[in-house]
């Protein structure tokens, strides 16, 4: 578990291997990527947010059009966590792209507190 140790540093210096991993050819790989980034975001203060949701969010609607749904569901979740730590404000340029369906299911993520994954269900 030692891409942990990013969350205690600038997650900034990590763009780079999360571009790598969520290119990764194993679903897991890309799903797990998109999760511990939805954690990170959980878990920090708006203002870290801030600073690296212009490099993370473009990854994010990539990753939206991945083949696997786990994959999928995990960057619908780490779209959502960053609209609840900042708002949609900083976001709406770059959702305007998205289409009316994945607008709606991001919408209804945010109000109904969905920003975990649908796989950590314990």
């Amino acid at each position: 578990m030692g891409f942990l140790l990013y969350s205690k540093g600038s997650i900034v210096v990590v763009t780079a291997d999360v571009k790598v991993a969520v290119k990764n050819k194993v679903p897991l790989v890309r799903s797990l990527t998109l999760n511990w980034l939805t954690f990170f975001i959980e878990t920090n203060n708006k203002a870290t947010i801030l600073k690296m949701h212009k490099d993370y969010v473009p990854i994010f609607l990539e990753s939206l059009n991945d083949g696997t749904p786990e994959v999928r569901d995990a960057a619908f979740a780490a779209l959502a966590a960053i609209a609840k730590m900042v708002g949609m404000r900083p976001l709406e340029r770059s959702l305007e792209k998205l289409d009316d369906v994945r607008k709606k299911k991001l919408s209804d993520m945010i109000g109904n507190g969905e920003a975990s994954t649908s796989g950590s269900d314990e």
